[in-house]
């Protein structure tokens, strides 16, 4: 009996994963001038339209899949790097920030900030820099509560949410 589900639950992963191998393929979307660019996190515009936060320099950009082509939103100051997005709302984002020794992977304490991203068509609204100063290094974000506005951190030096 064992040996009868433990065969079948083989089976079927097989062919379930087969069955995906055939119909996903992994194709480019975009590809950035920059041989060295991070592209570290990825949030979907209601329009299909993809926010990529890099976090080897502070940008956000705005690639569109059907033309395959990439636009800087918005280059965010007082941080080096972006680790983090999240959908919050429609067209509502978070975006997260630190200031960053790329070599050493080592953030400057109280260097995390937080900006609200509004983002429609051609129009990208930046909110005010949020500081969360009790944190070492926010790397990843995720909403939590949309209707609420709670969004959760991973604080990887400190092992925190």
């Amino acid at each position: 009996m064992i040996f009868t589900i433990f065969s079948l639950s083989i089976f079927l992963f097989g062919y379930c994963t087969s069955t995906l191998q055939n119909e996903l393929q992994a194709s480019l979307v975009y590809q950035f001038q920059d041989p060295h660019a991070w592209a570290e996190n990825l949030a979907i515009r209601s329009d299909g339209n993809i926010l990529v936060t890099r976090v080897d320099v502070p940008e956000l950009w705005l690639i569109d899949p059907t033309t395959k082509t990439g636009t800087l939103v918005y280059n965010f100051p007082g941080v080096t790097s972006l680790t983090g997005i999240t959908k919050v709302d429609q067209d509502s984002f978070a975006v997260a920030g630190l200031v960053l020794d790329f070599k050493t992977a080592v953030a400057t304490p109280g260097s995390n900030k937080i900006w609200t991203v509004t983002s429609r068509g051609d129009q990208n609204t930046v909110g005010n820099p949020i500081p969360v100063t009790n944190a070492t290094f926010v790397n990843g974000i995720t909403t939590f509560d949309s209707k609420r506005k709670i969004i959760l951190m991973a604080d990887s030096t400190a092992g925190e949410i």
